[in-house]
Protein backbone atom coordinates (compact mmCIF):
# COMPACT_ATOMS: atom_id res chain seq x y z
CA UNK A 1 0.00 0.00 0.00
CA UNK A 2 1.47 3.42 -1.17
CA UNK A 3 2.91 6.15 2.07
CA UNK A 4 -0.60 7.36 4.31
CA UNK A 5 0.04 10.93 3.25
CA UNK A 6 -0.44 9.88 -0.50
CA UNK A 7 -3.54 7.79 0.54
CA UNK A 8 -5.19 10.48 2.05
CA UNK A 9 -3.89 12.95 -0.79
CA UNK A 10 -5.60 11.02 -3.51
CA UNK A 11 -8.62 10.49 -1.45
CA UNK A 12 -8.67 14.47 -0.38
CA UNK A 13 -8.50 14.82 -4.54
CA UNK A 14 -11.24 12.76 -5.43
CA UNK A 15 -13.83 14.12 -2.53
CA UNK A 16 -15.59 16.15 -5.27
CA UNK A 17 -15.36 13.87 -7.85
CA UNK A 18 -18.79 11.99 -8.89
CA UNK A 19 -19.39 8.38 -11.07
CA UNK A 20 -18.89 4.92 -10.45
CA UNK A 21 -15.11 4.46 -11.05
CA UNK A 22 -14.61 7.48 -8.00
CA UNK A 23 -16.62 5.90 -5.39
CA UNK A 24 -14.93 2.49 -5.95
CA UNK A 25 -11.79 4.42 -5.70
CA UNK A 26 -13.07 6.49 -2.24
CA UNK A 27 -14.25 3.32 -0.56
CA UNK A 28 -10.53 1.22 -1.32
CA UNK A 29 -8.95 4.32 -0.25
CA UNK A 30 -11.14 4.53 2.69
CA UNK A 31 -10.44 0.91 3.42
CA UNK A 32 -6.51 1.40 3.29
CA UNK A 33 -6.92 3.98 5.84
CA UNK A 34 -8.46 1.84 8.78
CA UNK A 35 -4.92 -0.07 8.58
CA UNK A 36 -2.86 2.87 8.79
CA UNK A 37 -1.25 5.21 11.88
CA UNK A 38 -0.92 8.64 10.74
CA UNK A 39 1.63 10.51 12.89
CA UNK A 40 2.13 13.63 10.66
CA UNK A 41 -0.46 16.21 11.85
CA UNK A 42 -1.06 18.18 8.75
CA UNK A 43 -2.01 14.72 6.89
CA UNK A 44 -4.49 13.68 9.61
CA UNK A 45 -6.08 16.76 9.81
CA UNK A 46 -6.15 16.52 5.77
CA UNK A 47 -8.14 13.13 6.07
CA UNK A 48 -10.33 15.01 9.12
CA UNK A 49 -11.15 17.64 6.66
CA UNK A 50 -11.68 15.28 3.46
CA UNK A 51 -13.53 12.83 6.09
CA UNK A 52 -15.94 15.81 6.69
CA UNK A 53 -16.62 16.50 2.99
CA UNK A 54 -17.30 12.93 2.30
CA UNK A 55 -19.90 12.60 4.75
CA UNK A 56 -21.87 15.48 4.10
CA UNK A 57 -21.59 14.55 -0.17
CA UNK A 58 -21.11 11.03 -0.03
CA UNK A 59 -21.48 9.26 -3.53
CA UNK A 60 -22.26 6.11 -2.21
CA UNK A 61 -23.76 3.97 0.89
CA UNK A 62 -20.58 2.51 1.06
CA UNK A 63 -18.44 5.68 0.95
CA UNK A 64 -21.05 7.17 4.00
CA UNK A 65 -20.69 4.05 5.85
CA UNK A 66 -16.80 4.42 5.56
CA UNK A 67 -16.47 7.70 6.26
CA UNK A 68 -19.13 8.13 9.21
CA UNK A 69 -17.26 5.26 11.18
CA UNK A 70 -13.93 6.89 10.26
CA UNK A 71 -15.26 10.07 11.90
CA UNK A 72 -16.60 8.44 14.63
CA UNK A 73 -13.18 6.89 15.69
CA UNK A 74 -11.13 9.57 15.17
CA UNK A 75 -10.61 10.56 18.42
CA UNK A 76 -8.56 6.95 18.83
CA UNK A 77 -6.22 8.09 16.28
CA UNK A 78 -5.51 11.73 18.41
CA UNK A 79 -4.81 9.55 21.31
CA UNK A 80 -2.38 7.26 19.73
CA UNK A 81 -0.33 10.55 19.01
CA UNK A 82 2.49 11.19 21.54
CA UNK A 83 1.44 13.66 24.39
CA UNK A 84 3.23 16.53 22.67
CA UNK A 85 2.53 16.28 19.33
CA UNK A 86 -1.37 15.95 20.21
CA UNK A 87 -1.55 19.15 21.96
CA UNK A 88 -0.83 20.77 18.47
CA UNK A 89 -4.31 19.87 16.90
CA UNK A 90 -5.90 22.43 19.91
CA UNK A 91 -8.42 24.83 18.64
CA UNK A 92 -8.76 22.60 15.33
CA UNK A 93 -12.22 21.60 16.86
CA UNK A 94 -11.14 18.18 16.19
CA UNK A 95 -12.83 15.34 18.76
CA UNK A 96 -10.14 14.54 21.73
CA UNK A 97 -8.48 17.99 21.48
CA UNK A 98 -8.97 21.21 23.46
CA UNK A 99 -10.17 24.37 22.51
CA UNK A 100 -8.72 27.40 24.10
CA UNK A 101 -11.11 30.76 23.96
CA UNK A 102 -13.00 33.33 25.42
CA UNK A 103 -16.71 33.01 25.19
CA UNK A 104 -19.66 34.66 26.13
CA UNK A 105 -21.46 34.64 28.97
CA UNK A 106 -24.62 33.09 26.63
CA UNK A 107 -22.34 30.64 25.02
CA UNK A 108 -20.47 29.60 28.48
CA UNK A 109 -24.34 28.73 29.30
CA UNK A 110 -24.17 26.68 26.54
CA UNK A 111 -21.40 24.70 27.41
CA UNK A 112 -22.23 24.29 31.18
CA UNK A 113 -25.56 22.93 30.16
CA UNK A 114 -23.98 20.55 27.22
CA UNK A 115 -20.73 19.99 28.31
CA UNK A 116 -20.37 19.54 31.89
CA UNK A 117 -17.40 18.65 33.29
CA UNK A 118 -15.58 19.32 30.00
CA UNK A 119 -14.71 22.87 30.32
CA UNK A 120 -12.46 24.35 33.01
CA UNK A 121 -10.83 28.10 33.74
CA UNK A 122 -7.98 28.12 31.35
CA UNK A 123 -5.49 29.64 34.59
CA UNK A 124 -2.18 29.52 33.09
CA UNK A 125 -3.80 31.93 30.52
CA UNK A 126 -5.82 34.07 32.86
CA UNK A 127 -3.36 37.40 34.13
CA UNK A 128 -5.68 39.74 35.66
CA UNK A 129 -8.67 38.52 37.44
CA UNK A 130 -9.73 41.63 38.85
CA UNK A 131 -13.41 41.87 37.42
CA UNK A 132 -13.92 38.19 37.99
CA UNK A 133 -13.18 39.13 41.88
CA UNK A 134 -15.96 41.62 41.09
CA UNK A 135 -17.85 38.96 39.80
CA UNK A 136 -17.24 36.39 43.10
CA UNK A 137 -17.72 39.73 45.28
CA UNK A 138 -21.41 39.59 44.43
CA UNK A 139 -21.88 36.13 45.38
CA UNK A 140 -20.15 36.61 48.95
CA UNK A 141 -22.00 35.87 52.33
CA UNK A 142 -20.76 38.38 54.79
CA UNK A 143 -18.91 36.07 56.97
CA UNK A 144 -16.89 35.05 53.93
CA UNK A 145 -15.74 38.43 53.24
CA UNK A 146 -12.44 38.41 55.33
CA UNK A 147 -10.88 35.52 53.45
CA UNK A 148 -11.50 37.04 49.94
CA UNK A 149 -10.57 40.01 50.47
CA UNK A 150 -7.32 39.71 52.67
CA UNK A 151 -5.22 38.17 49.79
CA UNK A 152 -4.85 35.30 51.85
CA UNK A 153 -5.84 33.05 48.78
CA UNK A 154 -5.45 33.54 45.04
CA UNK A 155 -8.84 33.81 43.35
CA UNK A 156 -8.15 30.34 41.83
CA UNK A 157 -7.48 29.28 45.24
CA UNK A 158 -10.20 30.55 46.78
CA UNK A 159 -12.79 29.64 44.12
CA UNK A 160 -12.04 25.49 44.71
CA UNK A 161 -12.51 26.02 48.16
CA UNK A 162 -16.20 27.74 47.97
CA UNK A 163 -17.27 25.16 45.15
CA UNK A 164 -16.42 22.44 47.52
CA UNK A 165 -17.24 19.15 46.64
CA UNK A 166 -19.97 20.30 43.74
CA UNK A 167 -19.86 18.32 40.62
CA UNK A 168 -17.97 19.38 37.59
CA UNK A 169 -15.29 21.99 37.25
CA UNK A 170 -14.99 25.24 38.28
CA UNK A 171 -16.13 26.90 35.42
CA UNK A 172 -19.47 24.69 35.75
CA UNK A 173 -19.94 26.26 39.15
CA UNK A 174 -18.97 29.73 38.49
CA UNK A 175 -21.71 30.08 35.74
CA UNK A 176 -24.16 27.79 37.59
CA UNK A 177 -23.56 30.46 40.66
CA UNK A 178 -23.75 33.73 38.02
CA UNK A 179 -27.22 32.24 37.16
CA UNK A 180 -28.76 32.03 40.33
CA UNK A 181 -27.03 35.19 42.30
CA UNK A 182 -29.60 37.68 41.95
CA UNK A 183 -27.43 40.45 42.41
CA UNK A 184 -25.96 39.74 38.41
CA UNK A 185 -29.17 39.60 36.30
CA UNK A 186 -28.75 42.79 35.03
CA UNK A 187 -25.05 43.52 34.95
CA UNK A 188 -23.73 39.71 34.73
CA UNK A 189 -23.06 39.86 31.15
CA UNK A 190 -21.09 43.02 31.04
CA UNK A 191 -19.17 42.04 33.70
CA UNK A 192 -18.58 38.64 32.33
CA UNK A 193 -17.49 40.23 28.69
CA UNK A 194 -15.33 42.86 31.05
CA UNK A 195 -13.18 39.62 33.13
CA UNK A 196 -12.19 38.33 29.22
CA UNK A 197 -12.19 35.11 30.65
CA UNK A 198 -10.21 32.05 28.95
CA UNK A 199 -11.64 28.81 29.19
CA UNK A 200 -10.04 25.21 28.19
CA UNK A 201 -12.59 22.89 26.93
CA UNK A 202 -11.83 18.92 26.42
CA UNK A 203 -13.80 18.21 23.27
CA UNK A 204 -12.93 13.91 24.12
CA UNK A 205 -15.60 12.43 21.90
CA UNK A 206 -18.17 14.99 22.38
CA UNK A 207 -21.22 15.25 19.69
CA UNK A 208 -20.54 19.10 19.61
CA UNK A 209 -16.78 18.70 18.07
CA UNK A 210 -16.71 19.48 14.42
CA UNK A 211 -15.73 15.75 13.81
CA UNK A 212 -18.88 14.33 15.68
CA UNK A 213 -21.76 17.60 14.98
CA UNK A 214 -24.62 16.35 12.87
CA UNK A 215 -28.40 17.06 12.84
CA UNK A 216 -30.39 13.86 12.30
CA UNK A 217 -33.66 15.14 11.17
CA UNK A 218 -33.16 14.58 8.24
CA UNK A 219 -32.52 11.09 5.57
CA UNK A 220 -29.11 10.76 4.03
CA UNK A 221 -29.40 11.12 0.26
CA UNK A 222 -26.44 9.58 -1.64
CA UNK A 223 -24.82 12.70 -4.39
CA UNK A 224 -24.42 11.91 -8.09
CA UNK A 225 -22.82 15.16 -8.30
CA UNK A 226 -22.67 19.11 -7.43
CA UNK A 227 -25.06 21.20 -8.72
CA UNK A 228 -24.37 24.48 -10.35
CA UNK A 229 -25.84 27.75 -10.13
CA UNK A 230 -28.58 28.41 -13.16
CA UNK A 231 -27.97 31.25 -15.72
CA UNK A 232 -30.79 33.07 -14.06
CA UNK A 233 -30.43 33.24 -10.62
CA UNK A 234 -32.69 35.80 -10.15
CA UNK A 235 -35.90 34.07 -11.76
CA UNK A 236 -34.62 30.90 -9.56
CA UNK A 237 -34.48 32.42 -6.34
CA UNK A 238 -37.92 34.42 -7.03
CA UNK A 239 -40.23 31.07 -7.29
CA UNK A 240 -41.32 29.72 -4.36
CA UNK A 241 -39.65 27.05 -2.26
CA UNK A 242 -41.95 24.35 -1.48
CA UNK A 243 -42.09 22.14 1.72
CA UNK A 244 -40.93 24.50 4.40
CA UNK A 245 -41.90 23.67 7.82
CA UNK A 246 -42.00 25.04 10.93
CA UNK A 247 -40.52 22.42 13.69
CA UNK A 248 -41.80 21.91 17.15
CA UNK A 249 -39.91 23.37 19.62
CA UNK A 250 -38.29 20.64 20.24
CA UNK A 251 -36.85 19.85 17.04
CA UNK A 252 -36.07 23.79 16.99
CA UNK A 253 -33.81 23.43 20.10
CA UNK A 254 -32.00 20.73 18.43
CA UNK A 255 -31.19 22.56 15.44
CA UNK A 256 -30.20 25.69 17.19
CA UNK A 257 -27.84 23.55 19.54
CA UNK A 258 -26.15 22.01 16.24
CA UNK A 259 -25.56 25.76 14.66
CA UNK A 260 -24.15 26.74 18.44
CA UNK A 261 -22.07 23.29 18.70
CA UNK A 262 -20.76 23.96 14.55
CA UNK A 263 -19.52 27.70 15.37
CA UNK A 264 -18.73 27.91 19.02
CA UNK A 265 -16.04 24.58 17.83
CA UNK A 266 -14.58 27.13 15.16
CA UNK A 267 -13.87 29.49 17.86
CA UNK A 268 -16.75 31.79 16.15
CA UNK A 269 -20.17 33.10 17.55
CA UNK A 270 -23.65 34.79 16.39
CA UNK A 271 -25.74 36.77 18.22
CA UNK A 272 -28.83 35.06 16.77
CA UNK A 273 -27.70 31.59 17.74
CA UNK A 274 -27.10 32.57 21.04
CA UNK A 275 -30.34 33.48 21.82
CA UNK A 276 -31.88 31.60 19.02
CA UNK A 277 -35.75 30.78 19.65
CA UNK A 278 -36.49 26.86 19.24
CA UNK A 279 -40.36 28.26 18.75
CA UNK A 280 -39.06 29.82 15.49
CA UNK A 281 -37.26 27.20 13.57
CA UNK A 282 -37.79 26.27 10.04
CA UNK A 283 -36.13 23.65 7.78
CA UNK A 284 -36.27 24.13 4.10
CA UNK A 285 -35.41 21.37 1.92
CA UNK A 286 -33.22 22.30 -0.95
CA UNK A 287 -32.85 18.61 -2.80
CA UNK A 288 -30.12 15.99 -2.88
CA UNK A 289 -30.16 15.82 0.77
CA UNK A 290 -29.46 19.82 1.89
CA UNK A 291 -31.53 21.57 4.41
CA UNK A 292 -31.79 25.00 5.35
CA UNK A 293 -32.39 25.98 9.04
CA UNK A 294 -33.92 29.09 9.89
CA UNK A 295 -34.21 30.87 13.18
CA UNK A 296 -35.64 33.90 15.00
CA UNK A 297 -34.00 35.16 18.23
CA UNK A 298 -36.06 35.20 21.34
CA UNK A 299 -38.51 38.20 21.92
CA UNK A 300 -36.95 39.99 24.15
CA UNK A 301 -33.62 40.58 21.92
CA UNK A 302 -35.13 41.35 18.69
CA UNK A 303 -34.29 44.58 17.02
CA UNK A 304 -36.56 47.38 16.87
CA UNK A 305 -37.68 47.86 13.23
CA UNK A 306 -35.42 45.07 11.45
CA UNK A 307 -35.87 40.71 11.91
CA UNK A 308 -33.18 39.21 12.44
CA UNK A 309 -32.65 35.64 11.70
CA UNK A 310 -29.65 32.97 11.52
CA UNK A 311 -29.65 30.40 9.55
CA UNK A 312 -27.56 27.38 9.17
CA UNK A 313 -26.58 25.39 5.95
CA UNK A 314 -26.86 21.43 6.54
CA UNK A 315 -25.73 18.38 3.66
CA UNK A 316 -26.80 15.06 4.76
CA UNK A 317 -27.00 16.55 8.85
CA UNK A 318 -23.66 17.77 8.55
CA UNK A 319 -23.56 21.61 9.18
CA UNK A 320 -21.51 23.33 6.04
CA UNK A 321 -22.22 26.64 6.29
CA UNK A 322 -24.03 29.60 8.58
CA UNK A 323 -25.25 33.19 8.10
CA UNK A 324 -28.33 35.42 8.63
CA UNK A 325 -30.57 37.41 7.24
CA UNK A 326 -32.42 40.99 8.54
CA UNK A 327 -35.96 41.00 7.09
CA UNK A 328 -36.35 44.92 6.15
CA UNK A 329 -39.48 46.01 4.20
CA UNK A 330 -38.94 44.80 0.96
CA UNK A 331 -35.40 43.16 1.50
CA UNK A 332 -32.81 41.08 3.38
CA UNK A 333 -29.82 41.71 4.49
CA UNK A 334 -27.86 38.91 3.91
CA UNK A 335 -24.23 36.67 3.92
CA UNK A 336 -23.17 33.43 3.46
CA UNK A 337 -20.34 31.75 5.08
CA UNK A 338 -18.92 28.25 4.11
CA UNK A 339 -17.08 26.53 6.59
CA UNK A 340 -13.35 25.67 5.02
CA UNK A 341 -13.45 21.77 4.80
CA UNK A 342 -16.88 22.01 2.21
CA UNK A 343 -15.38 24.93 -0.03
CA UNK A 344 -15.15 22.94 -3.72
CA UNK A 345 -18.74 21.95 -2.81
CA UNK A 346 -22.00 23.68 -4.60
CA UNK A 347 -21.74 27.32 -2.67
CA UNK A 348 -22.95 29.10 -5.15
CA UNK A 349 -26.13 27.19 -5.60
CA UNK A 350 -26.71 26.43 -2.09
CA UNK A 351 -26.91 30.53 -2.03
CA UNK A 352 -29.28 30.83 -4.23
CA UNK A 353 -31.69 28.22 -2.91
CA UNK A 354 -30.92 29.59 0.33
CA UNK A 355 -32.24 33.57 -0.83
CA UNK A 356 -34.78 31.39 -2.55
CA UNK A 357 -35.82 30.42 1.48
CA UNK A 358 -35.95 33.99 2.13
CA UNK A 359 -37.83 35.20 -0.37
CA UNK A 360 -40.62 32.44 0.45
CA UNK A 361 -40.34 33.29 4.07
CA UNK A 362 -40.28 36.90 4.20
CA UNK A 363 -41.42 38.05 0.74
CA UNK A 364 -37.50 39.66 0.13
CA UNK A 365 -37.37 41.94 -3.40
CA UNK A 366 -33.94 42.95 -2.60
CA UNK A 367 -30.76 40.91 -1.01
CA UNK A 368 -27.99 43.32 0.51
CA UNK A 369 -24.19 41.89 1.43
CA UNK A 370 -22.99 44.34 3.56
CA UNK A 371 -19.14 45.17 2.90
CA UNK A 372 -17.91 42.68 5.82
CA UNK A 373 -19.19 39.92 3.89
CA UNK A 374 -16.50 40.31 0.93
CA UNK A 375 -13.60 42.52 2.49
CA UNK A 376 -14.41 45.01 4.95
CA UNK A 377 -11.95 44.30 7.93
CA UNK A 378 -12.41 40.90 6.91
CA UNK A 379 -8.86 39.54 5.81
CA UNK A 380 -10.34 35.67 5.01
CA UNK A 381 -12.62 37.09 2.19
CA UNK A 382 -10.32 39.50 0.83
CA UNK A 383 -8.39 36.56 0.66
CA UNK A 384 -10.84 34.33 -0.99
CA UNK A 385 -11.69 36.87 -3.41
CA UNK A 386 -15.47 36.53 -2.44
CA UNK A 387 -16.45 40.11 -4.10
CA UNK A 388 -16.83 38.34 -6.84
CA UNK A 389 -18.71 35.43 -5.80
CA UNK A 390 -21.26 38.32 -5.10
CA UNK A 391 -20.61 39.80 -8.34
CA UNK A 392 -21.40 36.49 -10.53
CA UNK A 393 -24.20 36.25 -8.53
CA UNK A 394 -25.64 39.45 -9.79
CA UNK A 395 -24.88 41.62 -6.60
CA UNK A 396 -23.83 45.24 -7.29
CA UNK A 397 -22.37 47.95 -5.86
CA UNK A 398 -24.63 50.43 -4.72
CA UNK A 399 -22.14 53.34 -4.87
CA UNK A 400 -21.25 54.63 -7.89
CA UNK A 401 -17.66 54.97 -7.86
CA UNK A 402 -17.39 51.72 -6.80
CA UNK A 403 -19.88 50.01 -9.53
CA UNK A 404 -17.71 51.53 -12.59
CA UNK A 405 -14.47 50.50 -10.53
CA UNK A 406 -16.16 46.79 -10.50
CA UNK A 407 -16.95 46.50 -13.96
CA UNK A 408 -13.37 47.43 -15.07
CA UNK A 409 -12.21 45.38 -12.73
CA UNK A 410 -14.41 42.35 -13.58
CA UNK A 411 -13.66 43.22 -17.45
CA UNK A 412 -10.38 42.23 -16.75
CA UNK A 413 -11.23 39.19 -14.88
CA UNK A 414 -13.52 37.79 -17.78
CA UNK A 415 -10.78 38.53 -20.07
CA UNK A 416 -7.33 37.01 -19.00
CA UNK A 417 -7.37 33.52 -17.52
CA UNK A 418 -5.75 33.07 -14.51
CA UNK A 419 -6.01 37.10 -13.86
CA UNK A 420 -7.01 37.61 -9.55
CA UNK A 421 -7.75 41.00 -8.15
CA UNK A 422 -5.09 42.50 -6.09
CA UNK A 423 -5.95 43.24 -2.74
CA UNK A 424 -5.91 46.68 -2.52
CA UNK A 425 -8.73 46.42 -5.25
CA UNK A 426 -10.72 44.11 -3.67
CA UNK A 427 -10.58 46.48 -0.35
CA UNK A 428 -11.72 49.60 -2.41
CA UNK A 429 -14.91 46.97 -3.68
CA UNK A 430 -15.77 46.67 -0.67
CA UNK A 431 -16.17 50.41 0.63
CA UNK A 432 -19.62 49.97 0.29
CA UNK A 433 -22.98 47.50 0.80
CA UNK A 434 -24.09 44.96 -2.29
CA UNK A 435 -27.41 44.69 -3.96
CA UNK A 436 -29.23 42.22 -6.05
CA UNK A 437 -32.88 43.11 -6.92
CA UNK A 438 -34.91 40.24 -8.10
CA UNK A 439 -36.86 40.80 -11.32
CA UNK A 440 -39.54 43.15 -11.16
CA UNK A 441 -38.67 44.49 -8.04
CA UNK A 442 -39.29 48.78 -7.49
CA UNK A 443 -36.17 50.36 -6.64
CA UNK A 444 -38.08 52.27 -4.54
CA UNK A 445 -39.04 49.41 -2.01
CA UNK A 446 -35.18 49.34 -1.07
CA UNK A 447 -34.61 51.51 2.32
CA UNK A 448 -31.07 51.71 3.03
CA UNK A 449 -30.24 50.54 6.36
CA UNK A 450 -28.36 54.13 7.50
CA UNK A 451 -32.32 55.52 7.86
CA UNK A 452 -32.59 53.09 10.75
CA UNK A 453 -29.72 55.53 12.57
CA UNK A 454 -31.45 58.74 11.74
CA UNK A 455 -34.98 57.29 13.19
CA UNK A 456 -33.25 56.30 15.97
CA UNK A 457 -31.57 59.65 16.29
CA UNK A 458 -35.56 61.19 15.47
CA UNK A 459 -36.62 59.65 18.18
CA UNK A 460 -34.02 60.69 20.78
CA UNK A 461 -34.83 64.43 19.84
CA UNK A 462 -38.28 63.53 19.83
CA UNK A 463 -38.09 62.68 23.44
CA UNK A 464 -35.66 65.12 24.66
CA UNK A 465 -38.23 67.74 23.46
CA UNK A 466 -40.49 66.56 26.86
CA UNK A 467 -38.36 69.06 28.77
CA UNK A 468 -39.27 68.97 32.48
CA UNK A 469 -40.17 65.83 33.24
CA UNK A 470 -38.31 62.33 34.26
CA UNK A 471 -36.96 60.49 30.80
CA UNK A 472 -38.52 57.78 31.51
CA UNK A 473 -42.06 59.64 31.79
CA UNK A 474 -41.16 61.37 28.30
CA UNK A 475 -41.01 58.01 26.87
CA UNK A 476 -44.61 56.95 28.11
CA UNK A 477 -45.55 60.65 26.92
CA UNK A 478 -44.72 59.82 23.16
CA UNK A 479 -46.51 56.60 23.74
CA UNK A 480 -49.55 57.74 24.54
CA UNK A 481 -49.37 60.91 21.95
CA UNK A 482 -49.15 58.06 19.18
CA UNK A 483 -51.94 55.56 21.01
CA UNK A 484 -54.10 58.85 20.54
CA UNK A 485 -53.11 59.17 17.24
CA UNK A 486 -54.01 55.67 15.83
CA UNK A 487 -57.17 55.17 18.01
CA UNK A 488 -56.02 53.20 20.47
CA UNK A 489 -57.98 53.99 23.95
CA UNK A 490 -56.56 50.97 25.91
CA UNK A 491 -54.37 47.91 25.79
CA UNK A 492 -54.59 46.64 29.44
CA UNK A 493 -56.06 43.60 27.36
CA UNK A 494 -52.88 43.41 24.71
CA UNK A 495 -50.92 40.52 25.48
CA UNK A 496 -47.59 41.34 27.13
CA UNK A 497 -45.39 41.45 24.63
CA UNK A 498 -47.93 42.99 22.38
CA UNK A 499 -47.61 46.08 24.66
CA UNK A 500 -44.53 46.17 25.10
CA UNK A 501 -43.95 45.78 20.82
CA UNK A 502 -46.01 49.16 20.83
CA UNK A 503 -44.14 50.94 23.25
CA UNK A 504 -40.92 49.97 21.38
CA UNK A 505 -42.48 51.53 18.14
CA UNK A 506 -44.35 54.22 19.08
CA UNK A 507 -40.77 56.78 19.10
CA UNK A 508 -40.77 56.04 15.55
CA UNK A 509 -44.75 56.46 14.62
CA UNK A 510 -44.45 59.31 15.90
CA UNK A 511 -42.00 60.77 13.50
CA UNK A 512 -44.83 60.92 11.16
CA UNK A 513 -46.22 64.20 10.72
CA UNK A 514 -49.62 62.90 8.78
CA UNK A 515 -50.22 60.42 11.52
CA UNK A 516 -53.32 61.78 12.57
CA UNK A 517 -54.69 61.97 9.05
CA UNK A 518 -53.92 58.76 7.94
CA UNK A 519 -57.10 56.01 7.29
CA UNK A 520 -58.92 54.45 9.29
CA UNK A 521 -57.26 50.98 7.49
CA UNK A 522 -54.11 52.82 7.76
CA UNK A 523 -54.04 53.21 11.58
CA UNK A 524 -55.54 49.24 11.88
CA UNK A 525 -52.53 48.30 10.04
CA UNK A 526 -49.64 50.21 11.71
CA UNK A 527 -51.22 48.95 15.34
CA UNK A 528 -51.14 45.61 14.43
CA UNK A 529 -47.83 45.94 13.27
CA UNK A 530 -46.34 47.22 16.28
CA UNK A 531 -48.66 44.63 18.60
CA UNK A 532 -46.67 41.99 16.00
CA UNK A 533 -43.36 43.35 16.98
CA UNK A 534 -44.02 41.69 20.75
CA UNK A 535 -45.86 39.20 19.38
CA UNK A 536 -44.85 35.28 18.87
CA UNK A 537 -44.31 34.75 15.81
CA UNK A 538 -41.67 37.45 14.72
CA UNK A 539 -41.98 36.86 10.59
CA UNK A 540 -45.40 38.00 10.95
CA UNK A 541 -44.27 41.25 11.97
CA UNK A 542 -41.29 41.40 8.82
CA UNK A 543 -44.40 40.39 6.26
CA UNK A 544 -46.62 43.08 8.15
CA UNK A 545 -43.66 45.92 7.74
CA UNK A 546 -43.24 44.91 4.03
CA UNK A 547 -47.04 45.37 3.57
CA UNK A 548 -47.05 48.82 5.50
CA UNK A 549 -46.28 51.18 2.48
CA UNK A 550 -47.78 53.96 3.99
CA UNK A 551 -44.88 53.62 6.55
CA UNK A 552 -42.00 53.13 4.72
CA UNK A 553 -43.14 56.34 2.48
CA UNK A 554 -43.11 58.50 5.78
CA UNK A 555 -39.96 56.81 6.87
CA UNK A 556 -38.45 57.59 3.71
CA UNK A 557 -39.66 61.25 3.60
CA UNK A 558 -38.61 62.04 7.10
CA UNK A 559 -35.23 60.41 6.36
CA UNK A 560 -35.13 62.69 3.47
CA UNK A 561 -35.42 66.10 4.96
CA UNK A 562 -32.41 65.38 7.26
CA UNK A 563 -29.82 64.36 4.71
Amino acid sequence: MAAPRSVVKHLHALRNVFGAAAAAEKSRLLNDLKQCDIETLPTLKLLHQTLLFLRAFPDSAETLALATRALDSFQERVAALPATRGKQLDDTGIAGTTIHYRYSLDVARWLVKHCPGNVEIDWPDFENTQVLDEILSLMLAPAEDTAFSEGDYSTQEWLDIARGDSAGTDFDWLIRQMQSEGRLRATGKDLYEDADLPVAWKLGDCAASITRNRLNLTRVVIRKGMRRLPANPGRMIATPLAGIRLLTPKEGRIVIDVAQAALVARHREVFSMNVGDPAEVWLAPLGEGAYLAVFGVVRESRPVVEGNYGYLLLSNGVPIGYGGVSPLFAQGNTGINIFEEYRGSEAAFLFAQTLRTFRTLFGCDHFIANPYQFGAGNAEAIGSGAFWFYYRFGFRPVDADVRKLAEREYRKVSARRGYRSDKQTLRALARGDLILSLPGAKRSTFFPERRLIQLSEGATRLIAAHTGCPRRRAVERVVEDVAKSLGVRSRARWLNGEQDGFERLAPLAALVDELATWSAKEKRALVDLMRAKGGRDGRRFAQLLKAHRRLQSAWTRYCAKRA
